[in-house]
Order: C-alpha cells, then structure tokens, then sequence
C-alpha cells in the first residue's frame, strides 16, 4: 500500500520559495506574471506564481500562506484591475506584514495610482466598501498598504522587455544574496558565541590546573579543537 500521508511539516517544506509572486489573474497572469516567473525559475530560483505552484489537491489559502510566510522577497506586479480582486490586496498585507522585502511591477499604472483619490485604484476600493462584502476597515487597511507600497523603489514595465526582466531579476539575486549572507553572519556570531561558553565548561570540567592536567592542556589548545 502506497503510503498518502503528508505532515504539516513536509507540506510547509514544499512550499519554501526565494520569490512570491503577487499579481492580478486577468490583467497579468499569462503575461508579465509568467514571463518574471520563467526568468527567475531559468536561473535556479524558487519561484512561486499560483498557476504554475499549485498542485491539485493543496489547500489554497494554506498554501498561498506558506509560500508567503517562506518567501525571501516578494513582487507586487500592479495593473489596473489589480485592486478589483480583494485577494491581491489581502496577499499584499500578508506580504508586507511578513517584513520580507517588496518590489513593485507597474504595468500600466504609475505609483501615484495606487494612493491617488479618485483614480483607479481608489474607484476599486469605494465599489469593495459599497458592495459590503468588506467591512470599511478592511478597506481602509488596503487603502494605507497600498500606499506604504506605492513607495517602494520598483520597476516600470516598459520598452525593452528582455532589458526590463534582467532588471528585476538581478535586483532579487542581490536582496537573496544579502539575506543569504546576514543568516550567515548571524551564524557565525552564535557560534562564537558558544565557542566562549563550551571553552568555559570544557575548562570547569577537566578542573584546569589542577595536578591531572597541568602542563597538558592550555585554553589555546581548547579553541585549537573547536576551529578544526
């Protein structure tokens, strides 16, 4: 009998990726969204983009929610009928609130559009507030995403296509390497860390000095240990 069981643990594995991809279905999907997603993925990325991730068969939300919560950096890509899907805005907050960084696409929209009153954007998130299948102040946590967002340093998808992915995805090898070499850093400084702590315990353990081990061993030769 084939054994079917996957544990939360193995599943939430399956979901790590370096890069999530936010965007909107209709205007994006086949576009601009899968061709980021293939630049990335040809050079050795995990990435995540929700028709070419998903498996039949996987929870949704959960997985959406893990890849998230997994992802090293996160792209926005904003198009005009971005904000009509309250499941782009609900992923964005989920984003921003991951503190993971966040590099925006614009495609066909400027930044100002995405905090401006009475533009696109704005008109998206009155028709949410009126059909009241979202309380106002789920409304207004998007409008003030949206505008953190808006601030952030992205890309303009436009001209040279090929010029414009090499952009972006050497923009997210340098966010991967920089995160890649803080855990590093955080790693060693642990380690040395302990290193003190051990030596202290070795030193405590074998009674250093006393008439066992003088003249047999020496702090210098306890680190000489530990580095090797």
């Amino acid at each position: 009998m084939i054994n079917v069981e996957v544990s939360s643990q193995e599943f939430h594995c399956n979901m790590e990726c370096h890069v999530f991809i936010n965007h909107c279905g209709k205007d994006v999907k086949k576009t601009v969204a899968s061709l980021v997603y293939h630049n990335l993925s040809n050079k050795r990325l995990r990435v995540f983009l929700d028709c070419k991730s998903l498996q039949q068969g996987q929870p949704f939300p959960l997985t959406i929610h893990q890849a998230i919560a997994s992802a090293s950096i996160h792209i926005a890509i904003f198009s005009n009928k971005y904000a009509e899907s309250a499941w782009c805005l609900r992923e964005l907050c989920l984003m921003e609130e991951s503190g993971a960084p966040i590099i925006p696409i614009f495609c066909g929209v400027r930044p100002r559009d995405l905090r401006q009153n009475g533009g696109v954007y704005s008109k998206s998130l009155r028709k949410h507030r009126l059909t009241r299948r979202v309380d106002g102040e789920t409304v207004e946590k998007w409008r003030a995403t949206l505008r953190r967002i808006s601030y952030n340093y992205g890309f303009q998808f436009q001209g040279d296509q090929g010029i414009v992915l090499e952009e972006i995805a050497e923009c997210i090898m340098q966010h991967i390497e920089a995160k890649r070499r803080l855990q590093f850093s955080r790693v060693a400084l642990s380690w040395d860390a302990n290193l003190e702590y051990k030596i202290l315990i070795i030193c405590k353990t074998i009674r250093y000095g006393d008439v066992h081990c003088r003249g047999c061993i020496t702090a210098a030769d306890v680190i000489g240990l530990f580095k090797n």
